[in-house]
């Protein structure tokens, strides 16, 4: 697996050094650039092309969503994650209609981002747990999501009793993206145990 390619969009340098600071100890992932002007956004992500945007809401020169706006129309498949001090719930839904993938709030801690990160990589909207009832209201319950294909050799090398950090070594990835993967398909399966784990992807017919 590659490095998942990052940018990050912010006018305050010294949120925007933090973030990419925090986000370079996950040797899985790479800062491709920071930018601190609206008027840099697109030809920044013209030239790079990164797979997952970490995006401040209030840009100097920008009424507050319509970067997003702006970028999800020329890249409608960019991946972002909304990181502002905002946190009107009525905002937030109205982001995510655009097609934001994930939102964070500033007086989190940056330790949050790495999850963030991960799960709108692999296609998972992104909360915090105050805000989840947003996604319901978007979405409606689900009973059940389908498992990335990463989430699913995850699961096959759990079956063969593959320890964490043996998984981490075969895939080339962090012990700590393993780990939020494992986590992750407790959650899908709705299970709280390995052996409820097996039991449900079996049945579910994701392993043999």
């Amino acid at each position: 697996m590659g490095k998942i390619n990052i940018g990050i969009i912010d006018d305050h340098q010294a949120i925007a050094q933090g973030v990419a600071f925090e986000l370079r100890k996950n040797p899985d992932f790479e800062i491709q650039f920071i930018v601190y002007e609206k008027t840099q956004i697109i030809d920044a992500i013209r030239l790079h092309m990164p797979e997952v945007l970490v995006m401040d809401v209030v840009m100097p020169g920008s009424s507050g969503i319509d970067s997003f706006k702006e970028v999800l129309q020329l890249f409608p498949k960019m991946k972002i994650i909304a990181y502002t001090a905002l946190n009107s719930p009525m905002m937030i839904e109205m982001m995510l209609r655009f097609g934001v993938k994930g939102y964070l709030n500033k007086n989190q801690a940056l330790g949050e981002l790495n999850d963030a990160v991960l799960n709108v990589f692999y296609d998972r909207m992104h909360l915090p747990e105050d805000y989840q009832f947003i996604l319901k209201k978007l979405k409606g319950q689900q009973q059940s999501e389908e498992l990335s294909k990463r989430e699913i050799e995850i699961l096959e090398l759990i079956a063969q009793e593959k320890k964490s950090n043996e998984i981490a070594e075969l895939l080339q990835i962090s012990l700590n993206t393993v780990e939020t993967h494992r986590r992750h398909l407790f959650e899908k399966l709705q299970v709280s145990n390995l052996a409820g784990l097996i039991k449900a992807a079996m049945d579910q017919g994701y392993i043999k």
